[in-house]
């Protein structure tokens, strides 16, 4: 009997492309994000029917809605993150400061979608969310660990891909230098 082999989890990857209309999935773009875990999925319950066919016999379920759901825990580094800013409060202001950009992410009137396509190139499978909006964020600091973010997202549909995505380098922060501003 054959065994179907099965993804390794150092062989996937998770890329994120933003998308101008939503659940519109861009033809180009995306970047490899560096993650630590991903449970992106689609699920779709069977609903019991309520149907009375003057039989014994049960009435075939129905299919139920499609929900498009998961957590992601990426390292908070220099280069990816930003990325996931950008999908909690959109596009940044930049500015210059001599050598350095300061980026300022402020709560806009829209919230950006992506779309996540999650690869498996040991087993050649590569699924494709669209209309993926972050739900909810929360930060991991302090202690000897290393710096997480664990995000919630929502996506409006799974569909299977076939392309490979392209990588960007990483750069971890060492010692971390912001602050969270409330303005009104």
């Amino acid at each position: 009997m054959a065994v179907a082999k099965r993804a390794q989890g150092a062989q996937s990857s998770l890329t994120m492309a933003f998308e101008t209309d939503f659940g519109t999935t861009p033809s180009t773009g995306g970047v490899v994000m560096p993650i630590i875990s991903s449970s992106l999925k689609a699920s779709q319950n069977l609903n019991d029917s309520s149907v009375i066919r003057g039989t014994r016999n049960p009435a075939a379920p129905s299919r139920g809605n499609i929900d498009t759901s998961g957590s992601i825990v990426p390292p908070v580094d220099v280069l990816g993150f930003g990325y996931w800013l950008k999908l909690g409060f959109g596009a940044p202001t930049t500015t210059a400061q001599g050598s350095s950009k300061k980026h300022v992410f402020k709560i806009g009137p829209d919230m950006p979608s992506a779309t996540f396509e999650q690869g498996y190139k040991d087993i050649s499978t590569y699924q494709q969310f669209s209309g993926v909006r972050m739900n909810k964020m929360s930060l991991n600091f302090g202690g000897d660990s290393e710096l997480t973010a664990s995000i919630d997202v929502m996506g409006c549909k799974e569909t299977m891909a076939v392309v490979k995505p392209r990588s960007h380098h990483k750069r971890r922060w060492r010692y971390c230098s912001e602050c969270i501003v409330h303005e009104p």
